[in-house]
């Protein structure tokens, strides 16, 4: 049996890319911060993230690590060599081979799809986190609590931004 959708989530998720488009668009067309992008901004990413998060599981195990991986970090990937030939063609050179370029975004996936990055490695964290959670026999929320302030912590106390990790521990 196919699952129930929901009106009212459907229409949150649809409420939440209409705002994603809304702040890019936003941010492209003011150069300048204002107030409207600050509202915006502040929140528009993280309800989209949450709204997809909350309808995309339905188990909870390590198959979907496999699933996740195909649908998020094959675009991931795929798109880093497009993005290598479209600076070329764009700005006419570039100062670094692929291989070069593909391991500057890995290190630094803030250059384009990070999301992608971020959804697939919190989808990891979340199946750990509920493994914990149930050998250790608590509620599942206090060891999601305890991995978000964890992480959140090291990107303010150590400063890490490699691979991601500030947008893994903020969304």
């Amino acid at each position: 049996m196919p699952p129930v959708r929901l009106a009212y989530i459907d229409c949150q998720k649809g409420f939440a890319i209409f705002l994603v488009v809304l702040g890019h668009i936003l941010q492209h067309y003011y150069s300048d911060v204002n107030i409207a992008i600050r509202i915006v901004y502040s929140f528009h990413i993280p309800l989209f993230m949450f709204m997809s998060g909350y309808v995309c599981f339905r188990k909870y195990d390590w198959a979907m690590i496999k699933k996740r991986s195909t649908q998020l970090l094959i675009p991931f990937f795929s798109y880093i060599p497009v993005r290598y030939v479209l600076n070329i063609l764009l700005n006419g050179s570039i100062d670094s081979s692929l291989f070069q370029y593909f391991c500057h975004v890995v290190y630094q996936p803030d250059m384009g799809l990070w999301f992608l990055w971020a959804l697939f490695f919190i989808t990891v964290l979340f199946i750990a986190s509920r493994r914990i959670a149930r050998r250790i026999n608590l509620p599942e929320w206090i060891v999601f609590a305890a991995v978000a302030g964890l992480l959140n912590g090291i990107v303010i106390f150590g400063n890490v931004r490699q691979f991601g990790f500030h947008w893994i521990a903020w969304y």
